[in-house]
């Protein structure tokens, strides 16, 4: 009998314990929201890997923040997706507008967003992608139970959209286009205030470490490097610099790498958009008594051997 109370505690314990899951249940404000239905009811595999280009679509997902009515949430993850389409082919869209920040649903504090900025966004990406389409949706209804009463609805809209790819291709093109032009005025009328060498995406240590070797080779061919500046005026042309570095067998008692080096040389539009003028990557050798030593000569073999061409990336400067 005991045996059987124990099971029976926990028979119990598991069938409550089991009802809900991370993904159904969440806390907002003190109150239980749950998921109530999610339409398809298993989520698509889309929602972790987008589908590749398949010759005829670019395929983009979004999704939506919560509101208060499906059919917002929807567009909300259309221009979600539209977003990462202009992004991807370099091409800025409007939708800054301030958002109506005054709940309609205080219990579950879902937010209702300002509808022209969704609006604004659909619009102008339509003056690039005017035959996008909305292939699946993946629908989740939140709310809170009371009484068998569901209470403080939201929605959350995931999307996958295609877009045709001559469209996506010729906002590409245009693109560049448009940005070589500018790049090209941009740095005219600004690259005497001051290059700024920023981190491109390598480790901040070899960063600092290359960045101190390029100023110095910048300012003897008489260029102005602006030093410690975290977020750099927009006036200002940006130098992009990635290293990597791999270790060598040491040889002779010397530390030895192999420094990968890329560089390029961008401005940076009203919208977050790269302007970019031109890049370049090197690989190059250096040995010496630390590491540390034989990573700076690795950077300044790069500079010797392709310095010229990094200063061709800087218009109106003359190399060595």
């Amino acid at each position: 009998m005991r045996a059987f109370f124990n099971w029976a505690i926990i028979f119990c314990v598991a069938a409550f314990s089991g009802c809900k899951s991370a993904e159904e249940t969440y806390y907002r404000g003190g109150d239980e929201v749950r998921l109530i239905e999610a339409v398809p009811p298993t989520r698509p595999d889309w929602l972790t890997v987008a589908p590749r280009p398949d010759g005829r679509f670019f395929y983009f997902t979004g999704i939506s923040e919560n509101a208060s009515t499906e059919a917002q949430a929807r567009d909300m993850a259309v221009a979600d997706a539209l977003k990462k389409a202009a992004a991807y082919a370099g091409v800025s869209i409007s939708g800054k507008s301030e958002r109506i920040t005054e709940s309609h649903f205080k219990a579950s504090e879902t937010a209702d967003p300002s509808i022209s900025e969704t609006d604004k966004v659909l619009q102008s990406a339509r003056a690039y992608f005017s035959r996008f389409r909305a292939d699946q949706y993946y629908v989740e209804h939140f709310g809170r139970v009371h009484r068998k009463r569901v209470m403080d609805s939201s929605f959350r809209v995931s999307v996958l959209l295609s877009i045709p790819a001559d469209e996506v291709e010729t906002a590409i093109s245009e693109s560049r286009k448009r940005h070589e032009r500018s790049f090209d005025a941009l740095w005219g009328d600004n690259y005497r205030a001051g290059v700024v060498v920023v981190n491109d995406g390598g480790s901040s240590e070899n960063f600092d470490l290359v960045r101190a070797v390029l100023t110095e080779y910048l300012t003897q061919n008489n260029v102005l490097v602006v030093q410690n500046q975290t977020n750099p005026d927009p006036d200002h042309p940006l130098l992009g610099l990635k290293a990597d570095y791999a270790d060598n067998e040491d040889a002779y008692g010397m530390k030895s790498v192999t420094g990968t080096f890329s560089v390029r040389a961008f401005f940076k539009d009203d919208g977050g958009v790269d302007i970019v003028g031109g890049s370049m990557v090197s690989a190059n050798a250096g040995a010496g008594a630390t590491q540390s030593a034989a990573k700076k000569a690795a950077a300044s073999k790069f500079l010797a051997a392709r310095g010229a061409e990094l200063l061709r990336l800087l218009p109106g400067v003359n190399g060595p």
